[in-house]
């Protein structure tokens, strides 16, 4: 059997014990790394689901339902029905939406092609190039999307389906290259964000993130490379965008105020504001394409730093309490 009909069976019978697979299943599980890692992370995925918490409630709501036909209600422990079985009887779309909000964009049969796109399903910049999608921008996705996953519980299990897949991705590429600091970094920000979802630390942590991407920028400049220069950009914007300015959203609407916090977002408006000025200096030096780009890059970078100062001022707290923004972080803006 091929690893096509392998990783469709393994969808469509969900993990199960060695002993109880068909004989051709289990040997090519044994000599296909690839099929064999899905088959693991499929395992995970089906534990993370079991391990969720039933509703306290669903006990109270069946008992409720049952009597509306007046039938006698046999006690009896809540079970949660497999993954698969859902899936079976749920339609395609509800599936669909359930899977992917699970992370199981599992990119399993696309981890060494460059022939599969990304649709990204929000405003702003996109990873997304008129080529084929990279390595590094399906990293750069799988960031955006940990971020954008609200609970520690659901990045955990969109981290574990897709981890491995990007280890694998990572050790393949040479040591020397120039995306190599850029894929270690984002594999350590994913591990960071399965852990916290403090929005300004998340901010700061993606800063990092855009640092690597103008020494990449940098890097770049002297040579007549216009395509890789151009995905470069667009990474930078996807993270500015959808990273840090969506993180310093998500703690403008938390709407608290103390010296900590104050203290968080003079040090990420601070970085923001130090990296604009590196490009500036950055662009001064260029011309033709690189310049072009930059400088876009810098307009655009200037309006979302105007965007940072209305949003923090406008989520001030009364005067009894800190300002959201303190008045030194206007500088940064």
């Amino acid at each position: 059997m091929e690893c096509r009909e392998i990783q469709e069976r393994l969808l469509e019978c969900g993990p199960m014990p060695a002993e109880d697979s068909p004989p051709e299943l289990a040997g090519h599980l044994k000599t296909c790394s690839a099929c064999r890692t899905m088959a693991e992370q499929l395992a995970k995925m089906d534990q993370a689901v079991r391990d969720m918490p039933i509703p306290p409630q669903s006990a109270q709501a069946k008992e409720a339902f049952l009597q509306q036909f007046q039938a006698p209600i046999v006690p009896a422990a809540p079970a949660r029905p497999l993954l698969w079985k859902v899936i079976e009887r749920w339609h395609f779309a509800a599936a669909a939406t359930i899977l992917f909000a699970l992370g199981v964009g599992l990119w399993m049969n696309i981890a060494n092609r460059d022939t599969t796109k990304i649709e990204v399903a929000t405003a702003g910049p996109s990873v997304r190039d008129v080529g084929n999608v990279s390595n590094v921008d399906r990293l750069v996705e799988w960031n955006l999307q940990l971020a954008d996953t609200a609970s520690l519980e659901e990045r955990q299990v969109l981290y574990d389906v897709n981890v491995g897949q990007f280890r694998q991705l990572a050790d393949k590429e040479p040591a020397g290259s120039e995306d190599s600091p850029l894929m270690r970094t984002l594999l350590d920000n994913g591990a960071w964000l399965c852990r916290n979802n403090d929005p300004l630390a998340e901010a700061e942590k993606f800063n990092v993130v855009a640092d690597v991407l103008v020494d990449q920028l940098a890097a770049v400049a002297g040579r007549s490379d216009d395509e890789t220069l151009r995905k470069i950009a667009n990474r930078y914007e996807a993270v500015e965008e959808k990273a840090i300015n969506a993180s310093l959203r998500k703690a403008a609407r938390e709407n608290k105020a103390d010296n900590d916090r104050i203290k968080k977002i003079d040090n990420v408006l601070r970085h923001c504001a130090d990296r604009q000025k590196r490009m500036e200096k950055m662009a001064e030096k260029m011309s033709g394409a690189p310049k072009k780009e930059t400088q876009r890059i810098l307009d655009n970078s200037r309006q979302r730093h105007i965007d940072r100062k209305h949003l923090l001022r406008t989520n001030q707290h009364p005067a009894s309490a800190p300002a959201a923004i303190p008045a030194k972080s206007a500088e940064w803006c």
